[in-house]
């Protein structure tokens, strides 16, 4: 009895994810990636690429091992590319989950049904949530001008159901989605030891203000979210957004920036370190933005 509990304890301890990456063959082909991007991801999204190329298998008949080979082909085209758009192709990823899905299947001389981009798929989709609910007022202005033979009031009828008409047949249509469609997984890199520095983040917060209370309140914020995050490499930015105003500057201006910058040096002082400054302020200038006829933020509009 004492063996049972203490073998049930040892395999409980076992990674059974990181086992079976040793012992799957295209895990080994994945690794060569070019662009050594596939190694620091984490295992949900390494095993989700190996999910895809253990799909196609099945599918098209022929070995993961191959399917693999001929993906590490493709990317090795360009490996020592300089060109931003063909960096992302020496990734494996590109060729299971981007638009290389094509490449790989010319590659792999299968059979494949032209697919609609990601574009055309999108316009779909807000033709046919256009579309569809226009068709059904159109035959519910049929239905009322039969029996009413009043054109405006069956127009009228008409206009004020095509809202509730169209959030119906948006409801309906998402359920539908969940249930027959599943999620793409966005892979994600493995930064559970830490961020490398090459990796470095600033967590910035946009937010409207006016006040030097509001400035005081964010920085609180910003401090209780670096406290949550003590990473290596990971920075935070409080993004003050100017006002909507008819003037280009405006007396509460200078007190945020004085409010923001004195905030922000002494968190700066409180968690001091040797590299980069932990905590930063920006405070955008108003411009003028015609079609709002007045002084905005340029970014938000």
């Amino acid at each position: 009895m004492g063996n049972c509990i203490t073998s049930i304890k040892e395999i409980n301890r076992i990674d059974f994810a990181e086992l079976f990456s040793y012992m799957n063959a295209s895990e080994e082909l994945l690794k060569l990636d070019p662009s050594g991007v596939y190694n620091k991801m984490d295992e949900e999204s390494k095993s989700y690429y190996r999910n895809i190329i253990e799909k196609k298998s099945k599918k098209t008949k022929i070995s993961e091992i191959y399917i693999a080979e001929k993906i590490i082909e493709l990317c090795k085209r360009y490996e020592n590319s300089e060109d931003i758009e063909n960096v992302k192709k020496s990734h494996v990823g590109y060729y299971l989950i981007k638009e290389g899905i094509s490449e790989l299947d010319d590659a792999l001389e299968v059979n494949k049904h032209k697919k609609l981009s990601i574009n055309q798929r999108a316009r779909m989709y807000v033709a046919m949530n256009i579309l569809i609910p226009l068709y059904f007022c159109i035959v519910l202005y049929c239905y009322i001008y039969n029996g009413t033979e009043n054109m405006v009031f069956s127009m009228i009828s008409c206009i004020i159901a095509y809202i509730p008409i169209t959030e119906i047949y948006l409801r309906i249509q998402n359920y539908l989605m969940g249930k027959f469609k599943n999620p793409i997984l966005i892979p994600k890199m493995n930064f559970e030891n830490g961020i490398p520095e090459e990796n470095a983040t600033f967590v910035v917060i946009p937010t409207i203000l006016k006040s030097k209370e509001k400035v005081k309140e964010m920085f609180e914020k910003l401090e209780v979210y670096y406290l949550a995050n003590k990473s290596e490499n990971l920075y935070f930015a409080l993004l003050g957004d100017c006002s909507e105003e008819k003037n280009k500057t405006k007396d509460f201006d200078e007190e945020v920036m004085a409010s923001g910058i004195e905030l922000c040096n002494k968190l700066n002082e409180k968690y001091k370190t040797e590299k980069f400054s932990k905590f930063h302020f920006l405070y955008r200038e108003r411009i003028w933005n015609s079609s709002e006829e007045a002084y905005i933020g340029w970014e938000r509009k």
